[in-house]
């Protein structure tokens, strides 16, 4: 009986650790998917921003200068004429230049553009933004550059957190595996000890 007790408990723990790691593969892309879209919502949000102190003659240089620096990336502005005015960040001028110049024409025409294929040499890929200063008309463009590594580090975090928890969540798993299996053969063993000592002449034993 006690080696039943012992399978339904490896039983149990296994079963438990199987579905536990399915779900944390899932968890991984559904962080990985999510962090991606929060980052597209952010930098639309950033460069919205940047458009509307541009449009109200505000102070969009500083508006521009602490986003590059909090994303640890590169912001550009440009006017109605695909000029640009000012750049700030101070990462990845060469690289960002040149997807700018093949982006500003289609961004100062009224499309907003998002895109990923755009690799450093380091192979990191350049997550880059563009959307069109609009106001009575279009009066320039954004350009927001973030390098797929800062999000990658923070889906890193965010998964190596949801290992600690999957560690835990195993242990205690198994304490309540084995607690179970007490509930479940304890009774079983006692009536199989009672039945033994009946059985022997014993009839003054409880259950």
């Amino acid at each position: 009986m006690k080696r039943i007790s012992f399978k339904l408990l490896i039983y149990t723990v296994i079963l438990l650790f199987l579905i536990m790691t399915l779900n944390l593969l899932l968890q991984g892309n559904i962080i990985t998917n999510s962090f991606k879209l929060n980052q597209k919502n952010r930098m639309i949000q950033y460069a919205k921003n940047i458009s509307n102190k541009f449009l109200n003659n505000d102070d969009y240089h500083t508006e521009a200068n602490n986003i590059s620096n909090l994303i640890n990336g590169r912001v550009s502005i440009y006017d109605s004429q695909g000029i640009l005015i000012e750049t700030f960040g101070r990462f990845m001028y060469g690289r960002t230049r040149n997807i700018e110049n093949q982006l500003v024409l289609d961004v100062i025409s009224g499309k907003t553009v998002y895109q990923t294929d755009r690799k450093t040499f380091q192979g990191s890929t350049i997550i880059t933004l563009g959307i069109p200063i609009i106001g009575n008309k279009i009066s320039g463009a954004v350009f927001i550059h973030i390098p797929s590594r800062e999000i990658q580090k923070d889906v890193q975090d965010m998964k190596n957190q949801t290992f600690i928890l999957f560690i835990v969540a195993i242990f205690i798993s198994f304490i309540g595996a084995y607690i179970l299996s007490s509930l479940f053969t304890n009774p079983i063993l006692k009536i199989t000890k009672a039945a033994k000592a009946i059985s022997n002449g014993n009839y003054d034993i409880k259950i």
